[in-house]
């Protein structure tokens, strides 16, 4: 992605995701279904601004790998899910 910082994540405690992707921002909410720093996760799709950023956006591609994460692992020096 060209454009790192217009691509974030941020994990509530409360089960609630809040992302920016690109011009669009959202919310999801997450189940983990193991804690610590690894284990498996379903996110289920909530409300999305639905702006049309350019032909040039990974906005919907970023969305999308979001929904389909279904692991996580914390980690230093970055997290990651699949």
């Amino acid at each position: 992605i060209p454009n790192p910082e217009a691509y974030q994540v941020i994990y509530n405690s409360d089960g609630m995701i809040r992302f920016t992707a690109d011009c669009n921002n959202g919310g999801m909410t997450y189940e983990l279904s193991q804690g610590g720093m690894a284990g498996g996760m379903l996110a289920q799709p909530g409300p999305v601004t639905l702006a049309e950023c350019g032909p040039d956006s990974y906005d919907q591609g970023f969305i999308n790998a979001l929904l389909a994460a279904q692991t996580y692992r914390v980690r230093a020096g970055g997290n990651t899910m699949e």
